[in-house]
């Protein structure tokens, strides 16, 4: 009723920090028609002012009971009351509009404004006129399939085309391929449109993710500054804005708010587990959507989800030392993580997405929130101690594993294999561990996070260890998260993306009260301060206050000290994005090769590009639309540079004989002068002291500088004639790539029968013996002998080992 919701706000409002102790009275009074001082976690001046203010009355047995269950409830949660009628009606709480906070949307548009910025820096390398050239290496792995869809179909509507998507990517990224195909074909498909969709999908991807940090965020804090805070930070975070720029169309950014939002339905169901209402329903598709986007959204996404199940192991717990009600409380999160489970099924059923053991882990996690949670309940009936079913909890999870191991045959060896690639994966970036590697302890965090993951840290902790004396759930939630994905990118920092969104929480936490203690704002947070009310519940939305913009003066300080914390994040955030977009010189360099193999008519694999792995699929998109793996790439390009013996280099090709590209950084000053790497990229296979040249590969393209340079791999035309036995012939010629005049010479030592044979790759008038010779083009395309002193030549390819 109205007195008695009255009364109950105007005790909130004199005392905030009760708020913890109504919810604990409410969950008595639902359990029984009435009850005495000693059921309820009350000292005696708490329940006596409730008692006096009416919240609670003395029923005609001298028992007690909530004058108004409805009406309380309605206070706490900032709803529409319905009158009770002998305490049995079922409450329907009634709809509004939320009312909207023009100071915090405004803030908010500003600070997803900065989000969007700090991810921009790439634009005008990615957008080139007509083309679209995506930054690093695998987003043109996942351009190539989307290509491969709309060529099947580009009707957004025929859904079976999902099932025809390549089948490492069916196994692998399906949801992800699956969503970029549809909104390319929306948009009527096209190369250039599907390039635009997957440039600008990651910055998407951070808006999402900042909205929802900041729902996140205010509903945990119930300050909206920290709110503000947590999305700035998430801004200038370096890998999570290079993971998330314009042209980084990895899948890492896909991946970023199915987190969120199964965190954040974590947090509504913690809040509010009453399925009888409105609110308690509130969480269950926000677990539904984000555990099945999460698994279907990349092989690796079971991991992802692997945080509900400990979230709801610790909050059964601490449910058990409270005396509450398990299978109430964890109702949300039965729901969902069912729900999560029959969606994937489904979707596997029908498209065969993932493999059989992938789309179970949703159907595991059920089974263990439902063994976990149905244990909690049987102990908490019991009156059984906390410390009893920590122990049962442990036997429980270790039977659903035992059970999961022997109902999936493959498990076993599909963990082994997860394990063996989180912890041995070598010669990649992002296989690393966030604290070795060359940066050394301290700075390679910074590279990845600023100085925010030292900002954050402390105030993690700080929030853990008060979560866990006082026994709140809600916080509990990102402090999971965060530990969990600060180990795993101990081990690899791929996912310090993952962790970053965590990180810029709690870095939010910390700039407002560093803000605090500098008297730049007026309280800390208040999880910080000695009431902690909100580590246990949440305030009413109708009593949180507003957003107070800040003086002119407390504007410029907070400006000042947001930028000594985010400084450095700021600077290295462009810089990483810098180092993944294609450059000038490398998007000349395909250019060049791309018109080279249009001019010659040349198709797959002839124009096949060898180059270093992380650009091979770039190369080779724009080249022969061939970017499905860079294996071979990967697998023989280093030993290709580092041979010596040029017949084993040209055999190590095989049949992908193309374009070769060489690069400054690719062939190191340290390598031997006699490898073909250096007899390449510094003398265009031209003789030196240490060797006789090359006649297999002939350059077509240097860039400004010569930095890169890329040489077309050709059969080469053979030289033929008589010389004295023993003797060193020289032949050369003059050529001239890109601007740059060079000398191309090759030796050859004449038999004892007083004969020589060198092989050629450059077209052009040879200088041998002091006579003259002309080599066509059409020769060292087909592999022509030409002879000195005749002017016949013998038309058939032929093939000389050694040459």
């Amino acid at each position: 009723m109205d007195d008695v919701r009255s009364a109950t706000e105007s005790l909130l409002a004199d005392k905030p920090s009760l708020e913890a102790d109504l919810e604990a009275v409410l969950d008595v009074d639902a359990d029984a028609d009435s009850w005495t001082f000693d059921d309820v976690p009350l000292d005696s001046g708490t329940f006596g002012e409730l008692v006096s203010r009416g919240v609670v009355e003395k029923d005609d047995d001298g028992d007690y009971r909530v004058a108004d269950r409805s009406a309380v409830r309605a206070a706490l949660d900032g709803e529409e009351a319905v009158r009770e009628d002998e305490r049995s009606e079922v409450s329907v709480p009634s709809f509004s509009l939320p009312s909207v906070d023009r100071n915090a949307a405004l803030a908010l548009a500003g600070a997803l404004l900065f989000v969007v910025l700090m991810r921009s820096f790439s634009v005008p390398s990615v957008f080139r006129g007509d083309a679209v050239v995506l930054s690093s290496n695998d987003p043109y792995y996942y351009r190539y399939l989307v290509e491969q869809l709309l060529a099947q179909s580009s009707d957004p509507t025929n859904v079976r085309v999902l099932s025809d998507i390549q089948l490492r990517a069916r196994k692998g990224e399906p949801l992800l391929i699956g969503v970029l195909w549809f909104v390319s074909a929306l948009l009527g498909g096209g190369q250039y449109t599907t390039g635009a969709v997957l440039a600008i999908y990651p910055v998407i991807s951070a808006i999402v993710v900042g909205a929802l940090l900041y729902l996140l965020t205010l509903r945990l804090s119930d300050d909206r500054w920290v709110a503000i805070a947590a999305v700035l930070m998430l801004a200038v975070i370096p890998d999570h804005a290079l993971r998330t720029a314009v042209g980084f169309a990895d899948h890492h950014a896909f991946d970023y708010p199915w987190l969120l939002l199964t965190a954040y339905g974590l947090v509504v169901a913690t809040d509010s587990p009453d399925i009888r209402a409105w609110s308690g329903w509130a969480a269950v598709p926000c677990l539904a959507v984000g555990i099945t986007g999460q698994v279907l959204a990349w092989e690796a996404g079971p991991l992802l989800i692997l945080p509900v199940g400990v979230y709801v192991a610790g909050s059964a717990l601490a449910i058990v030392a409270a005396g509450g009600r398990p299978l109430r409380d964890h109702a949300p999160i039965l729901l969902g993580t069912g729900l999560a489970a029959g969606l994937v099924w489904m979707v596997h059923s029908t498209l065969d997405w993932h493999t059989d053991l992938a789309a179970s882990t949703p159907a595991l996690l059920f089974a263990g929130v439902f063994t976990v949670t149905l244990l909690a309940e049987m102990f908490t009936r019991a009156g059984l101690s906390a410390r009893a079913y920590a122990l049962a909890e442990a036997v429980g999870g270790a039977v659903v594993v035992a059970g999961a191991f022997a109902v999936l045959p493959d498990l076993e060896s599909t963990l082994s294999e997860r394990l063996d690639f989180l912890f041995n994966t070598q010669g990649i970036a992002e296989s690393q561990p966030l604290l070795q590697g060359d940066l050394g302890l301290i700075v390679a965090p910074i590279f990845w996070f600023g100085f925010l993951l030292f900002l954050a840290l402390p105030y993690l902790g700080w929030t853990t260890w008060r979560t866990a004396r006082t026994g709140g759930r809600r916080w509990l939630v990102p402090c999971i998260y965060a530990w969990f994905f600060l180990i795993l990118a101990l081990i690899q920092v791929r996912f310090s993306g993952e962790l970053g969104a965590f990180v810029a929480l709690f870095a939010g936490l910390g700039f407002v009260h560093l803000a605090s203690i500098v008297d730049i704002t007026d309280s800390a947070p208040d999880v910080l301060t000695d009431s902690g009310r909100t580590l246990s519940g949440r305030m009413p939305v109708d009593r949180r206050p507003g957003l107070a913009l800040p003086d002119t003066a407390a504007l410029r300080y907070l400006v000042v000290l947001f930028v000594l914390v985010a400084g450095v994040g700021m600077l290295f955030a462009p810089l990483k994005i810098d180092l993944t977009t294609i450059d000038d010189t490398q998007y000349e360099t395909v250019q060049a090769i791309e018109n080279h193999a249009a001019e010659h008519e040349q198709e797959y694999p002839e124009n096949y590009v060898f180059s270093q792995w992380d650009r091979n699929r770039m190369y080779n998109y724009f080249v022969n639309g061939k970017s499905e793996s860079y294996g071979f790439a990967q697998s023989n390009y280093d030993q290709f540079l580092s041979e010596t013996d040029s017949e084993a280099a040209f055999d190590r090709l095989g049949n992908r004989r193309g374009y070769v590209v060489t690069e400054n950084e690719w062939v190191p000053e340290e390598m031997n002068d006699s490898s073909v790497g250096v007899r390449l990229h510094e003398y265009w296979g031209s003789a030196t002291d240490g060797s006789d040249g090359l006649g297999r590969y002939r350059a077509i393209h240097a860039s400004s500088g010569g930095s890169t340079k890329v040489f077309e791999v050709v059969s080469g035309a053979v030289i033929e004639g008589n010389a004295t036995p023993g003797e060193t012939v020289v032949v050369t010629t003059s050529a001239s790539i890109s601007g740059t005049d060079f000398t191309y010479e090759r030796m050859a030592t004449a038999t004892e029968q007083g004969r020589y044979r060198v092989r050629v790759a450059y077209p052009g008038t040879y200088t041998v013996q002091g006579q003259q010779v002309s080599v066509s083009e059409v020769a060292v395309d087909r592999g022509t002998t030409v002879r000195v002193n005749t002017t016949a030549a013998n038309s058939s390819p032929q093939s000389f080992p050694g040459l």
